[in-house]
């Protein structure tokens, strides 16, 4: 699954119980590059595991650990 850092960020926020609105965007500089996505299929493929989407993600119920 293809996120950005905002993205990331969002639901790292919401996973944990803080504010997604708290991460905002930021200008990016011209020298860094615009995708720095990282592609596992291949280790994926060697190991015969994926990793699960982030995008299913949800707060842990309460008392549970994180």
């Amino acid at each position: 699954e293809r996120l950005t850092r905002v993205e990331l960020g969002r639901i790292v926020c919401d996973r944990f119980g803080f504010d997604p609105a708290l991460i905002r965007e930021a200008d990016r500089p011209p020298s860094r590059p615009r995708d720095t996505s990282l592609d596992s299929r291949r280790v994926a493929a060697l190991l015969g595991w994926a990793p699960r989407a982030l995008s299913g993600v949800t707060r842990p119920h309460a008392g549970a650990h994180a």
